[in-house]
């Protein structure tokens, strides 16, 4: 996932909701949102190129999202695929916090990332940018190509979007997707705050994002900056949603999209919540 807005625990009776945008490049093979034969209970996304996957939920609920770290370095030619981080959690039995914290010794052969693991009990966030895996409290967050909560404007916006439509007991998975259909760039006000409230970050992103200016053009960068990205190369390929209560039966949604951002199918799973 390139953008994840999601909830742990924002209210009674419900332990998660997320909604996630997918941006990779067109051409890169992959198959939709289907259950795994191979593993009973398990419905994700999967890339057939590396063969891991970006979002899903398996037996009784336990939830796995990961997105990419901005930068303009390549990763290792024998880095892992970063996709294997959500597949072996889903495909496992190891409690959130144990597979986070286990995972802070092998990080750093990945590329750069951020990984939300959720099970019954607890939501975690590790990443190979930061010092330690954090447990999260009750509350909406954002999980963009930085750290959790960066606020870049796209992600202040979904995470805003997110948490209004929580708040007046939205739990559709089709209303909180519809949330990051978003292709609005930020507007001037937007990208002054972001860039007033990361201009001292430790990963100098400001300084980071004017060469991808000069890397990639303008009008990329701008594409990049919405939350639903439109672009014929590389651009929002799904639009996942995961929606888990405390008890009953959770859903999860995909819908796909062509190039144009027309969508191109959707699936929708119903699943038992432990």
């Amino acid at each position: 996932m390139c953008l994840l807005a999601f909830g742990w625990r924002p209210r009674p009776g419900l332990r998660l909701a997320l909604v996630g945008n997918r941006d990779e490049f067109h051409a890169r093979p992959t198959a939709a949102l289907h259950p795994w034969p191979e593993t009973a209970g398990l419905y994700a996304g999967r890339d057939l190129q590396a063969g891991g996957s970006w979002c899903g939920v398996s037996r009784g609920g336990r939830v796995a999202a990961i997105t990419n770290f901005r930068s303009l370095t390549a990763p290792p030619p024998d880095a892992p695929s970063r996709g294997e981080l959500v597949s072996r959690f889903l495909q496992g039995s190891a409690t959130a916090a144990d597979e986070a914290q286990a995972l802070q010794a092998t990080a750093h052969r990945y590329a750069g990332f951020s990984l939300l693991l959720a099970d019954a009990n607890e939501a975690w966030v590790v990443s190979n940018h930061a010092a330690a895996a954090r447990a999260l409290t009750p509350g909406v967050y954002g999980l963009s190509n930085a750290a959790l909560d960066t606020p870049w404007p796209k992600l202040l916006r979904s995470r805003a979007a997110l948490r209004q439509a929580l708040g007046t007991g939205v739990t559709d998975p089709r209303e909180l997707a519809a949330l990051l259909f978003d292709t609005t760039p930020p507007t001037v006000e937007e990208a002054e705050d972001e860039q007033a409230m990361t201009s001292d970050a430790a990963n100098d992103d400001v300084a980071l994002l004017q060469q991808f200016k000069e890397r990639y053009g303008l009008a990329f960068v701008n594409a990049m900056a919405a939350p639903f990205v439109l672009d014929d190369r590389y651009g929002t390929r799904a639009t996942t949603t995961i929606v888990v209560p405390d008890s009953g039966m959770g859903e999860i949604l995909e819908w796909q999209y062509a190039a144009d951002g027309t969508r191109s199918s959707e699936q929708h799973f119903r699943f038992e919540v432990a």
